[in-house]
């Protein structure tokens, strides 16, 4: 009687009363008012354990899992077990791994899996013990054999192509292995390309997988998907082309303000560019959406750290940790709240932790290169910024290094030397150029520097250059063409308050100019001032 309201509230997902009227019923057993035999018993249990779980109650629901089992270990002992549903069994594994997980068990969650037989294990088994075996580390071999098992059920399972590709499986391989598994190929003209680009991903080649995946995004394949464009976005800021990455991500938000994979990259940068009122517009945004995943935290924790709000950016940042320990964005946060604080010492661990999780996240290595800097350890802040030189040779990874060696005068020409290796890499990369310029100028070559602006002009305008460029002019006294170029510079950025300031300190110079010209009779030997 009891037994059957209990399976019947179950059915009705009334979890509240199935928790109750289960934990009744066991107590009247025990007191030997209900006479329940032990398959009756465990099968109470498993709803009980059931409607923990479903009420996120996962310690509760563990202990009734483990109540369960040893019932069941004791039903087969005596060889009466075999009326419970095997297939029963394994679905509450499965719940009890899910138990472990979110108590923060790794151990306990791979143990109870591999306690399921090969033959049993289904597809979202496998799955999740190559899962579990990836992020614990140490068992690669194991979690390529479960993600290959995954793929001969499931051929378009692409967490699995994801995670094959990620421990070092050629992107052929994945390719041949899913086509084998497939009864029709039909309709399937984007997957090459899919794999392909998910493959330079995963190889650390960020360029090409962004143009590889790019080519995807034609009417004719998959325009405006929202999980390419993600996946784009993704790739254009690990290779540092932040305009580009900002501008796919803006694609993603109009084409789906509920998409929250990635927008923690979104949020740095925003935050990167002080975008305060688009900050709070995705961090609100977000957390409308779920509280449960590390993004909308971490978009939160970069709006308050443009507030200078810093013990709000820490508890926003520990809440994403929390939700996912490997979110290198959440660690990074952490660190800059520190760095912010003017405690670089302490964010030294974080930083160090997120180049461990990702070591070729070039920001990780940026900030930590910062922060030695601020503990005056300059000898640690060269050896951060030559590491990522070699394991990551690039534009800005060798700007770094330049910046770091400028620092001292014995290193200024090293550092030109580097800053033209990032330039020869890449003619158009301001912040190598930006360099250059600042070292050209403490040098006074400043026709080097005059010559190298214009020549970044001529390719891509920005604010800053003419900024620059006028400064310079300003400083070999031709005015004329200083007071052009910072008005040039604030047409491109009206709130370029460098520019402001150096256009009337160059009109305060006409005048004086003007002021002190000879007063002649003959209008062809005037001599005046004239800025357009």
């Amino acid at each position: 009687m009891l037994y059957e309201q209990i399976q019947s509230l179950y059915d009705l997902k009334l979890y509240d009363d199935v928790k109750v009227l289960a934990s009744i019923a066991l107590t009247l057993c025990e007191h030997g008012q209900e006479q329940f035999g032990q398959t009756i018993r465990y099968q109470i249990l498993c709803l009980q354990a059931d409607a923990f779980f479903y009420s996120n109650q996962y310690k509760q629901a563990e202990m009734c899992y483990r109540s369960a089992m040893q019932i069941r270990k004791l039903l087969k002992g005596k060889g009466k077990g075999q009326n419970i549903n095997s297939q029963a069994e394994v679905d509450m594994k499965y719940h009890l791994h899910e138990c472990y997980i979110h108590l923060k068990q790794t151990k306990d969650a791979i143990q109870i899996l591999e306690s399921i037989s090969a033959k049993q294990r289904s597809c979202k088994v496998n799955l999740a013990l190559a899962t579990l075996y990836q992020k614990a580390g140490g068992n690669d071999r194991s979690a390529v054999t479960a993600y290959k098992e995954v793929l001969r059920e499931c051929p378009l399972s692409l967490s699995a192509v994801n995670g094959l590709l990620s421990l070092g499986v050629k992107s052929q391989e994945v390719e041949t292995l899913i086509r084998s598994s497939l009864t029709s190929s039909s309709s399937l003209e984007w997957l090459t390309l899919w794999i392909r680009g998910q493959g330079h991903f995963a190889s650390n080649e960020f360029s090409t997988a962004a143009t590889t995946l790019s080519a995807l995004d034609v009417p004719s394949l998959l325009y405006g998907n929202v999980s390419l464009l993600v996946s784009i976005g993704e790739n254009q800021f690990m290779n540092g082309d932040y305009s580009a990455a900002t501008a796919t991500f803006k694609r993603v938000r109009n084409l789906d303000r509920m998409c929250v994979a990635k927008m923690d990259l979104y949020a740095h940068l925003l935050y990167r560019e002080q975008c305060t009122t688009e900050l709070e517009i995705l961090s609100l945004s977000l957390i409308q959406v779920t509280e449960t995943s590390p993004e909308p935290w971490i978009a939160l924790g970069y709006y308050n750290l443009l507030l200078k709000k810093l013990q709000r950016v820490s508890y926003f940042a520990q809440k994403a940790v929390e939700l996912d320990a490997r979110n290198v964005d959440g660690i990074l946060l952490k660190g800059l709240a520190f760095l912010e604080a003017k405690e670089p010492k302490k964010s030294l661990m974080e930083f160090r932790e997120a180049i461990r999780l990702a070591p070729f996240r070039f920001e990780a290595f940026r900030y930590l290169v910062g922060a030695y800097i601020s503990c005056n350890r300059m000898r640690e802040a060269i050896a951060a910024a030559s590491e990522i030189c070699k394991s990551i040779p690039s534009a800005r990874t060798y700007t770094l290094y330049a910046i770091v060696l400028a620092k001292d005068s014995a290193s200024v020409e090293k550092a030109k030397s580097f800053l033209g290796k990032a330039i020869k890499l890449d003619p158009f990369y301001l912040d190598a150029v930006y360099a250059l310029v600042e070292i050209l100028q403490t040098q006074q070559q400043y026709d080097a520097a005059i010559s190298l602006l214009q020549e970044q002009i001529n390719h891509s305008p920005t604010s800053r250059l003419h900024q620059i460029l006028a400064e310079l002019l300003r400083r070999k006294k031709d005015h004329t063409a200083a007071f052009d170029h910072f008005a040039k510079a604030l047409r491109l950025d009206p709130s370029n308050s460098k520019a402001t300031s150096g256009l009337m300190e160059v009109e305060k110079q006409g005048t004086a100019a003007t002021d002190r010209a000879p007063d002649e009779d003959s209008s062809d030997n005037e001599v005046s001032v004239t800025i357009v």
